[in-house]
């Protein structure tokens, strides 16, 4: 839990530099202690693609690999956000919205 943890917070400074990423807004669950709440937003759905290779190649990716998610995708006319919750077992949740266009 703990490395998963230092990984997100890693994650996000790597996503916030990434070309196309608008917002990166994490929040831990009140109801659920080892979920935790991703908001990304990316200008167009390239921009998200991306990022979802380098996650799947990333330390991160390495270290959340049974970690379940779900996602909900929004496309609106200028941007696209996507909605995530990611949980398995003992680990950690995580619920990912991620916006671009």
């Amino acid at each position: 839990m703990q490395e998963a943890r230092r990984e997100l917070i890693n994650h996000r400074r790597l996503t916030l530099k990434e070309p196309g990423c608008s917002s990166f807004i994490v929040t831990k669950s009140a109801e659920m202690p080892m979920r935790f709440d991703v908001f990304e937003a990316f200008v167009e759905r390239q921009a998200f693609a991306l990022h979802q290779a380098c996650v799947r190649d990333s330390r991160r990716g390495q270290v959340t690999v049974d970690v379940v998610r779900h996602y909900e995708v929004f496309e609106q006319v200028e941007s696209i956000t996507t909605v995530a919750r990611m949980q398995s077992g003992d680990a950690p949740t995580i619920n990912q919205v991620t916006q671009g266009g």
